[in-house]
This record gives structure tokens, C-alpha cells and sequence, in this order.
């Protein structure tokens, strides 16, 4: 792994002369990786996703385990996140400075069931090693797939889906070992594709501004099946990864949109995602070491699903989402 020291000096020459075109190459990625780690890095910049982004790139990004400590997770996808950041650190945890955060999410799971919990809590909990006949992750996949509206995909307002949570369900099926052989998994990337704007970006909602955050987990949930994301999208336009690659700064960081940068806070998570897309990673990002699907055949539900799902209490990163809907900055 490259130190900070190392990988900083790599970063001074930033992105000059990298151009975007229709359909990015891996080499001109190299100073666009750099100059967002280097951003990153900053003390100021912190953000649990950024030790993801960084084992996606095989980098240090300058954080360590006491910044991950001293968060006070209050629902499941803070749990979660939290889950994935300490695997990537190779920290145990369910002892993080004594705190089991894997006891922590199976608690809040119990109690909360909106979409973004069960999507969530499903991909840090295999993550972590539990089996997909496990009841928790039984009752949460059978949610999520009830939750799928058609020709839309899912969201934590069942009344207003988008390309976010339907990208996060995905994910959350590709680690419960389904494939494209599950009818909700082929009809739910038909329905992520709908959210591709001319500009080759994905939109939240269908209709809004593309943004960098919907380009990179449409881009992860892609990855997480074994599909290039250059490819799979629409022939007729940019591509999701150009898309998302003209969002980056100079200073490294990537806007949410074209015409929103957003808050350090934002900019840093946001910049984490675009790292692992651009990298052809996935959710989560030790996923070459997650352990495979036990060999328990778990029946799934025959079509048609029901369409509606009444799924309440959104969570942190749903009720984000929601305010991005509302195009508030």
C-alpha cells in the first residue's frame, strides 16, 4: 500500500491536461485519482465512506479507526456504514474500542423497517459473514424485492422511487448471491436505466440534474454484477463514468452537480463514491474477501410482487436524499 507521503507527491500534478471524452480510459483516470485522494486526505474532509475509497485504490487516505470511533451511529445505515469503513480498516468490528457495531445494526434492523435499513443492513451483515438463510436477511430480502415498483425500481417512499435505492437494493441482492437468473434483478436494472439523462449522468429522480453521487452507485451496483458501466447504459450518449468524471474539480473533489458543489462534508462523501466507481469497485469495497453464499437454497418470491410497500422512518442517507429531491442545497 502506498503511503500518504508517497501518494500526495503523486497528486501535485493534478489533472492537467486530462481531457474527458464519450467514453473514459483507465489512463487518463490516474491524476484524477490522485488529486481526489490528496483531497481526502485533509482533516477536514473526513467521512466514513473514505476508507472504502481508499482500499478500492489500494491507497492510505490519511484517517484512521479513532475518527470511525468517535461517530455515534443512531439508525441501521449508520450502522452499517460504520461496518463497512472498520472491514476496510481491517478493524474488527465488532470491537471498535469496545463497541460491536454488527450487535448494534442486528438491533436496529429489528426495530426499523424502511428500505434504505434493509438494503443497508444487508450488504454490511454478509459483509461481515452472516449467511443468506439467516432469518434477519430473509425477512429483509423478501422486503426489499415486495418494495420493487415496475418500470421505476425502489425507494424509501414507495409513491417516489429513484436511481439511489434502487442502486443500494441491487447491490444488497448481488450479496445475497442473486444473479440475473431473479427476474427482480434483471427488471431492477431495466429500471435504473431510465434514470440516465441525455448527458450520459444519472439522475435521482427521473427528470432532475445528473449527479456525481447517483453516477457512481448506478456505476457500483453495475460492478457488483460483473457489468461495465461504459457499456451497459445507454449507446446513444455519454457515459455514466464521463459523466461523473466532468463533475471533478480542481481541487480533486467532485461537484454533486453541475451547479452544486455542496459542503465539505458532502463533497468528501461524494468524492469517496466517485473513487470507488472509478476504480470498476463495488459496495463493499473488501468484496474479493467476503465469504461465499452458504450452499442453502433460499426460495425466492414468484412474480408479479406486490407494488407498494408501506416503509416509514427513512434514514440518514434516505432522508438526504430527500432533501436532494427537494433540489435543496
Amino acid at each position: 500500500m502506498m503511503s500518504r507521503k508517497e501518494f500526495l507527491l503523486s497528486a501535485a500534478g493534478g489533472m492537467a491536461g486530462v481531457a474527458v471524452s464519450s467514453r473514459v480510459q483507465a489512463q487518463d483516470l490516474v491524476p484524477r485519482f490522485w488529486a481526489a485522494i490528496a483531497y481526502l486526505t485533509q482533516a477536514n474532509h473526513f467521512t466514513p465512506w473514505v476508507f472504502g475509497a481508499g482500499l478500492a485504490n489500494n491507497v492510505d487516505c490519511g484517517h484512521d479507526e479513532d475518527e470511525l470511533a468517535a461517530l455515534e451511529p443512531v439508525e441501521a445505515s449508520n450502522w452499517a456504514m460504520m461496518i463497512l469503513a472498520a472491514q476496510a480498516l481491517s478493524v474488527d468490528p465488532r470491537d471498535l474500542y469496545g463497541r460491536d457495531l454488527v450487535a448494534g445494526l442486528t438491533a436496529a434492523l429489528a426495530a426499523t423497517h424502511t428500505l434504505n435499513a434493509d438494503a443497508w443492513g444487508v450488504i454490511a451483515l454478509r459483509e461481515v459473514g452472516m449467511p443468506i438463510s439467516h432469518p434477519l436477511l430473509v425477512e429483509c430480502r423478501d422486503r426489499m424485492i415486495s418494495a420493487f415498483v415496475t418500470n421505476q425500481g425502489w425507494g424509501g417512499d414507495v409513491s417516489q422511487p429513484n436511481s439511489n435505492d434502487t442502486a443500494a437494493v441491487l447491490l444488497a441482492l448481488s450479496s445475497l448471491g442473486l444473479n440475473f437468473t431473479a427476474p427482480v434483478v434483471a427488471s431492477g436494472f431495466s429500471a435504473l436505466a431510465l434514470y440516465q439523462n441525455p448527458d450520459g449522468g444519472m439522475a435521482l429522480a427521473m427528470g432532475a440534474e445528473s449527479d456525481s453521487c447517483s453516477d457512481a452507485w448506478a456505476a457500483a451496483a453495475c460492478q457488483s454484477f460483473g457489468l461495465d458501466c461504459q457499456s451497459f447504459f445507454a449507446a446513444d450518449r455519454p457515459t455514466v463514468i464521463s459523466h461523473l468524471v466532468g463533475l471533478q474539480q480542481a481541487d480533486g473533489s467532485f461537484n454533486h452537480t453541475a451547479t452544486q458543489a455542496g459542503n465539505p462534508v458532502f463533497r468528501a462523501t461524494a468524492t469517496a463514491y466517485a473513487l470507488v466507481a472509478l476504480a470498476g469497485k463495488t459496495w463493499p469495497t473488501t468484496l474479493g474477501s467476503q465469504p461465499n453464499p452458504d450452499p442453502v437454497t433460499v426460495k425466492m418470491p414468484l412474480c408479479p410482487w406486490p407494488l407498494v410497500m408501506a416503509l416509514g422512518g427513512l434514514g440518514c442517507l434516505a432522508r438526504w436524499r430527500q432533501i436532494r429531491l427537494n433540489q435543496k442545497p
